[in-house]
C-alpha cells in the first residue's frame, strides 16, 4: 500500500509525502508522479515561485514541505494537477493507494 499525504496549510505551504510499496506497475506510475511533483516544486523555486524547507527522494518514500511565494497561481495550478493525478490513482486501485487530501488553507 502506498500511502500519499497532501496538506494545504495556512501562509501558502504545502506538504507532501508518499511511503510504502504495491504492485510494480502501480508502484512505478505513483513514483514516476511523485518524482514529477518533487520537479515541478524545484522549477517553482528556481523560478523564484516557492521555498524549498524539506525534500527527500528514496526507496519507498518521498516528502516535500514548501512555501508558495505570493499565492503563486501557476503554482497553484500545477498541484492541483498532481492531485488530481493522485486522486485517479487513488480512485482505480483503493487496496494499492490511499490518499490524505487536507486542505487547511480556507
Amino acid at each position: 500500500m502506498i500511502n500519499l499525504t497532501l496538506i494545504e496549510l495556512d501562509n501558502n505551504r504545502v506538504y507532501f509525502e508518499s511511503n510504502g510499496h504495491c504492485s510494480h506497475d502501480v508502484c512505478v506510475a505513483v513514483s514516476a508522479l511523485c518524482s514529477t511533483f518533487l520537479q515541478f516544486v524545484r522549477e517553482m523555486q528556481f523560478e523564484g515561485n516557492a521555498e524549498i524547507i524539506k525534500e527527500a527522494y528514496e526507496n519507498g518514500h518521498t516528502e516535500t514541505d514548501f512555501y508558495i511565494h505570493d499565492n503563486d497561481t501557476e503554482t497553484h495550478a500545477g498541484i492541483k494537477a498532481l492531485i488530481t493525478g493522485f486522486e485517479l490513482f487513488e480512485r482505480n486501485y483503493p487496496d494499492e493507494v490511499e490518499l490524505n487530501y487536507y486542505d487547511t488553507s480556507k
